[in-house]
């Protein structure tokens, strides 16, 4: 499996853990819970799934 192929598999997975994520903070949300934790770490799987696709396209070009 090539570099790029690896880190486009991450990024799936990136993105899975992003769409669960979203789910679970919107139904914290509507419970009314600090969703405060949740959140960051929401914001911290946006970081790496960009950074991941930034050296997918360099790598490609």
């Amino acid at each position: 499996m090539s570099y790029v192929e690896k880190k486009k598999k991450s990024i799936r997975s990136i993105r899975a853990e992003i769409k669960r994520a979203v789910k679970e903070l919107m139904e914290a949300t509507a419970r009314g819970v600090d969703t405060r934790e949740m959140e960051e770490n929401l914001l911290k799987l946006a970081r790496s799934k960009y950074e991941l696709s930034q050296r997918v396209r360099f790598r490609q070009s």
